[in-house]
């Protein structure tokens, strides 16, 4: 049950870095 809470944080986190990354690809190529 832990490991499945941690699991979740970890893919929330890796989505919000993607979309920064994503954000930022958007400002650059503007």
């Amino acid at each position: 049950m832990l490991m499945l809470g941690i699991s979740i944080v970890i893919i929330n986190l890796i989505k919000n870095l993607s979309l920064k990354e994503e954000l930022l690809w958007n400002k650059k190529m503007k």
